[in-house]
């Protein structure tokens, strides 16, 4: 089958069969006879995911967990308004809908004491995009995009939608 695609060094291959080992078999024989550089694959049991990295399945995507994720995601925080994991889940690019309940509402970006590894990555004011800088000041209603660490977005968006301190 492989063969009849002609995929020798292709730059990348999707394994989308229903059946983990049969995605596994595709990924691994792509890579090593076909010389594939990327193999993605679909992974229906999530316990799988981690076993497929390992394995040398370049990402290893799995409906379950991420559905898993965004259900969680949805339960804790009610401004969230989307989330995306990236590079091995190392990284999250999450936005935010800032309420008037918001503490950072009228504060400069200068004035919040966010972790030096998390950007603002744009304001989505109305319909206009802002580059913020230090001098921004935040409003009702903005939606901010923000890129941290995973292990960090919590705590960010804590900070972020916190309510009721003192300006």
């Amino acid at each position: 089958m492989l063969e009849e695609a002609e995929i020798d060094h292709a730059d990348i291959l999707i394994a989308l069969r229903p059946g983990d080992p049969d995605n596994l078999a595709i990924c691994q024989t792509a890579k090593k006879i076909f010389h594939v550089e990327r193999a993605v694959a679909t992974v229906s049991n999530p316990r799988n995911v981690s076993v497929f990295k390992k394995l040398g399945v370049n990402t290893a995507i799995s409906a379950t967990y991420t559905i898993a994720k965004i259900i969680e995601q949805a339960s804790t925080i009610e401004n969230l308004v989307n989330s995306l994991s990236i590079e091995q889940e190392n990284i999250v690019l999450s936005e935010l809908l800032l309420t008037g309940k918001c503490a950072v509402v009228n504060k400069k970006l200068k004035e919040l004491s966010l972790p030096k590894n998390v950007i603002i990555c744009c304001i989505l004011r109305n319909v206009d995009m802002i580059v913020p800088n230090g001098e921004t000041v935040l409003q009702e209603h903005d939606k901010l995009l923000l890129l941290c660490p995973t292990a960090l977005q919590e705590c960010v968006l804590d900070m972020l939608t916190a309510q009721g301190l003192a300006s």
